[in-house]
């Protein structure tokens, strides 16, 4: 029989791909490291960055749709509700405008963002003892005459038609009546 000769572009192909699954096991470990040891940072990390990444694939690629569907107002208040401001403003500070960032976010924007969802944090903990559906809710319909009166009167774009406070009403609801009670208990049974 004779032997089949390796060809040299067939062994690096296969070497490259041996050390793309290293690095994707040893992220894995760190992750799962991660998990059993830090729990509370493990929870932040997942609910920080995937926030940011759906907003920034949304930014990205959907951002000619007029539909909102981001959970970065649910994951702060929510972080506020479980860790406390801080974390909070962590992730509004820290993955939140770096994924924005990478979406072509304006920066000024970014500033005024920051200080909006900072107050609403203030909102969320001066009402730390209603229920986190009532006050994401009320959050979430603050956030949409900000919203107007911000694209009215600072940046002189004509008001947004009625399917963006809808999408955005909605979507929080959604949110915030599914998944507050449970991500909030679950949040504070770690912390």
């Amino acid at each position: 029989m004779a032997r089949r000769k390796n060809h040299p572009m067939g062994s690096a192909f296969l070497s490259k791909i041996k050390k793309q699954y290293i690095k994707v096991f040893i992220l894995l470990l760190i992750l799962l490291i991660t998990l059993v040891r830090f729990k509370k940072i493990f929870l932040w990390l997942v609910l920080s960055f995937g926030a940011a990444f759906i907003k920034y694939w949304r930014c990205r690629y959907y951002g000619h749709i007029p539909i909102v569907f981001e959970p970065v107002l649910f994951v702060a208040t929510v972080l506020t509700r479980g860790y406390g401001i801080k974390w909070s403003l962590l992730f509004l500070l820290g993955p939140n405008i770096i994924f924005e960032l990478m979406s072509g976010g304006m920066q000024f924007a970014l500033f005024i963002g920051f200080i909006q969802f900072s107050f609403y944090q203030v909102i969320n903990l001066l009402l730390f003892n209603y229920s986190i559906v009532y006050v994401g809710i009320l959050i979430c319909l603050i956030d949409i005459v900000v919203a107007h009166l911000q694209n009215t009167y600072i940046w002189g774009l004509p008001p947004f038609q009625l399917i963006y406070p809808v999408s955005n009403f909605v979507t929080h609801l959604i949110y915030f009546t599914v998944l507050g009670e449970p991500v909030v208990a679950l949040l504070q049974a770690v912390s």
